[in-house]
């Protein structure tokens, strides 16, 4: 746990620098949601400037949002639906679902939001997968972020406990939300997934070499 918590740290501290630029990527963000039907685009173009702004930071100019924003218009549907569904389908359940039997309702009830809060934690770091494949498949980075949640628990929780707690106060003073709130979040969620993905390989490389 305390490694985690370093770890959430180092990505803060690597944030502060990238302020100024995270912010007009927030507000890229907020303009280009606006019509509704783009925001999944929106969150593409945001996760792309992101990743680049972490990963090779001397490629990253302002146009990569937009160049982000085009190449998955369609593709980041298949992100975005599918929650949709789940959440949609969960809360319908977990509010309007009756039984004669009052055990076997709180039951399903129950079981509806622990399916809830698990497919939560899952988004955490799977949008941010589909950006590390060739061609992204939603299931392919479902199955990833579920591996970073075995081999690294306390890491995943903390990155969706973090990253849950700044949305909901963006949410509720509104100005942060469409300033830095969406943009510290992603930056946030790749960041971890970047740190965590190259401990993973560290491991592997010195259990391939014994």
């Amino acid at each position: 746990m305390d490694a985690s918590i370093k770890t959430l740290w180092s990505v803060i501290k690597d944030f502060y620098p990238n302020l100024a630029r995270v912010v007009l990527l927030n507000i890229f963000w907020f303009i280009c949601s606006l019509p509704i039907l783009t925001i999944p685009a929106a969150y593409g173009g945001l996760a792309y400037a992101t990743r680049i702004l972490i990963y090779d930071e001397s490629e990253y100019q302002w146009r990569t949002f937009f160049e982000g924003f085009k190449k998955s218009f369609f593709w980041s549907w298949l992100w975005f639906l599918p929650n949709i569904l789940v959440f949609s389908v969960l809360l319908i359940n977990i509010l309007f679902f009756r039984s004669e039997n009052q055990t076997l309702s709180l039951f399903i009830r129950a079981g509806n939001v622990v399916l809830l809060v698990f497919w939560f934690f899952l988004q955490t770091f799977t949008f941010p997968f589909l950006f590390e494949q060739k061609k992204p498949r939603m299931l392919t980075a479902l199955r990833n972020s579920f591996a970073v949640l075995v081999h690294a628990p306390w890491l995943y929780f903390i990155t969706s406990l973090f990253t849950l707690t700044v949305a909901l106060i963006g949410v509720i003073l509104t100005v942060p939300w469409m300033f830095i709130s969406v943009g510290f979040c992603m930056y946030i969620s790749i960041g971890m997934l970047k740190k965590t993905l190259e401990v993973m390989e560290n491991k592997k490389q010195v259990a391939e070499s014994l």
